[in-house]
């Protein structure tokens, strides 16, 4: 099986397990080139327990 082939399924198990995963937009098999989109997470630190103990530049490491 070769890479491009691997992805795929792979892909489509993690899919069909119900994982967040980046969407895939487009395969280019000749170059084996996989292009996907990203994820952005967001943290709603505000009912974060830890608030009071964490700064912003706490914060922005964890981005």
């Amino acid at each position: 099986m070769d890479k491009i082939e691997a992805e795929k399924n792979d892909y489509r198990r993690l899919k069909d397990a119900g994982i967040r995963i980046p969407l895939m937009l487009s395969i280019d098999e000749d170059s084996e080139r996989i292009v996907k989109d990203s994820l952005i997470y967001y943290v709603d630190y505000e009912c974060n327990q830890y608030k009071r103990r964490m700064t912003d530049s706490t914060f922005r490491r964890l981005l």
